[in-house]
Order: structure tokens, then sequence, then C-alpha cells
């Protein structure tokens, strides 16, 4: 097996970089798509004081107030633990680095 050169070395380091950034926006994209789905709302709405829909519902599920961010137009459920691990899972999505 032949040793690879220094640029094909370097064109595979950026092709991994490359498909981690990539995954790392899948999940953050899956985690908006989550609160839009709970909320009922759209990611970039300028109904959100914060300009948009993570910002806006990150510090209310972290304070545990899921109910805060539902869909009022749906009727709210008598137990909420299912759409508190969903928001936990959302959150998990979108959180930042080192937050």
């Amino acid at each position: 097996m032949r040793e690879l050169s220094s640029s094909e070395k370097l064109r595979k380091q950026e092709g991994k970089r490359l498909s981690e950034e990539a995954e790392a926006s899948d999940v953050y994209s899956f985690g908006v798509l989550l609160l839009e789905i709970l909320s009922g709302r759209k990611a970039i709405d300028m109904q959100f004081e914060e300009g948009n829909i993570v910002e806006w519902a990150m510090p209310q599920i972290k304070a545990g107030d899921i109910a805060a961010i539902l869909d009022s137009a749906l009727k709210p459920p008598e137990h909420l633990e299912a759409l508190t691990r969903i928001a936990n899972v959302a959150c998990g999505c979108v959180r930042m680095r080192g937050k």
C-alpha cells in the first residue's frame, strides 16, 4: 500500500472536517425542527423579541416551563412528560458549544 502524499492527506483531513461540520449542522437543524413542531412557530419570526425560536424557547425549556412554548392553537395535554423529553432533545441539539 502506497503512502499518501501531503496534498492527499490535506484533502482527506478537509473532507473529514467538512463531514463533521455538516453533521453538526444537521443536528442543529433537527433541534430547530422539533422546536417548530412543539410551538407551531417558524424558526425566524418577528413575533420573537429575541429574533429566533432557539433564543425564545431555550430559556423557557431550561426553566421547566414547557407549557409556555407549546402551540396555543392546540389543546394542552394533561401530561407533559413526553413533550418535556422532546423539548430537552431539542435543547441538546441546538445547544451552543461551551454553554
